[in-house]
């Protein structure tokens, strides 16, 4: 999932009201980009996941579990 126009610059407004140093922003703005795209990944996952059924769950968990092998 991507992150939209107005998304990021919320991001980046509210990067700019929190921090006053020019480095501390832009890792400020990189660490929330980065939060909101994990959160969208996880939404993404659970959603998978809860339209899986539960064999259908079992399958992919024993898949997984042989490519860490």
């Amino acid at each position: 999932m991507a992150l939209s126009e107005d998304q990021i610059i919320d991001l980046f407004n509210q990067a700019c009201r929190e921090t006053f140093n020019g480095l501390e922003r832009f890792r400020y703005f990189a660490r929330a980009i980065e939060a909101e795209v994990q959160k969208q990944d996880t939404a993404l996952i659970r959603q998978m996941l809860e339209a899986l059924t539960n064999e259908q769950r079992m399958e992919v968990f024993n898949e997984a579990m042989k490519r860490c092998d």
